[in-house]
């Protein structure tokens, strides 16, 4: 472990190590989009991902997934999808549910987990009635406190230190795959020594985190994880009361519509989309349980199955 530098972490970085050498089961996840944000209109368009279990890959996830719009060349240059790959897919509102199942109560890793987990997941999720628990391991964090002194901390390059390999770069499942060889690599090469190592002493830790020494000393480096977005409420709506559904639909273009069935609780607003069968949350802003709704409306509406409920008309 390259490490010259003495190195002040935040709490957040030491109980990451301390997960990698506590935990039992991990699902270590990688995402391709087409923008860097989804609140300018990025969406997921692949999901792949590795579960680890007493340091043994036994599980894996991937799917494409249908954005429902047209992606720039510039995204097909970068991870090798094309419109034509992606026509037909099933869309997030389908995939996501699939997705959370696969990750159960693991430890959820990623190399940029600011990206992958916070920025697009917890954006998504709650859309389609998920909220999250999970603990969350960075290894690009972690990268940077096992490996303090190289330049760069890029999935390719971190992997190419600790020969793994990573030939199909860009797409999901073969970038999760090569990031869960880099946990196990982390773990048995990096974090007990880490746990053992002399930044663990209480005082020499609060010497490393006093101000006027951290100013002073050119040879100490600050590691740290970026800010994490706000988490929405995770907090399991349990009771509400129907108060409209209304049906709505948009012409795409001749003979295309979007079909909607909007159902207006005492808390907020959310939508069916009869062509996918998805439920999504427009702002509701408590955990939702989307079954219970589907029991409800349809009993509400005197109607037997979701069929009949995709003829629903008013």
């Amino acid at each position: 472990m390259a490490n010259n530098k003495k190195v002040a972490i935040s709490e957040k970085v030491k109980e990451m190590n301390d997960l990698l050498i506590t935990g039992e089961e991990f699902a270590v996840i990688d995402i391709e989009t087409t923008a860097l944000s989804p609140e300018k209109g990025g969406m997921i368009i692949e999901i792949g991902g590795v579960k680890i279990r007493n340091g043994e890959i036994v599980d894996t996830f991937s799917e494409l997934i249908n954005p429902e719009r047209k992606i720039y060349a510039k995204t097909t240059n970068i991870t090798g999808i094309t419109n034509e790959m992606l026509e037909g897919k099933r869309v997030y509102g389908q995939v996501l549910p699939d997705f959370f199942r696969f990750l159960g109560n693991a430890i959820v890793v990623a190399h940029n987990s600011d990206f992958d987990w916070n920025r697009f997941f917890m954006y998504y999720f709650p859309k389609v009635g998920i909220y999250p628990t999970n603990k969350v391991i960075d290894t690009l964090a972690l990268a940077r406190l096992y490996l303090s002194d190289m330049p760069k901390y890029s999935l390719n390059v971190v992997c190419e230190h600790f020969n793994i390999s990573l030939e199909n770069h860009h797409r999901a499942l073969d970038d999760a795959q090569a990031t869960a060889e880099l946990l196990l690599a982390f773990k048995e090469n990096c974090a007990k020594e880490m746990f053992n190592s002399s930044y663990r002493q209480e005082g020499e830790q609060q010497d490393l985190f006093n101000l006027a020494i951290l100013e002073e000393n050119e040879n100490i480096e600050i590691v740290d994880v970026p800010l994490e977005v706000e988490k929405p409420a995770e907090i399991l709506l349990q009771a509400y009361k129907l108060k409209r559904i209304k049906y709505w639909e948009k012409e795409l273009k001749r003979n295309t519509f979007m079909r909607r069935i909007y159902v207006t609780i005492t808390e907020g607003t959310v939508y069916f989309d009869v062509h996918t069968k998805s439920w999504y949350n427009k702002d509701v802003k408590s955990a939702l349980n989307f079954d219970q709704l589907t029991t409800d409306v349809l009993a509400h509406l005197q109607l037997r199955s979701l069929d009949e409920f995709c003829a629903f008309r008013n």
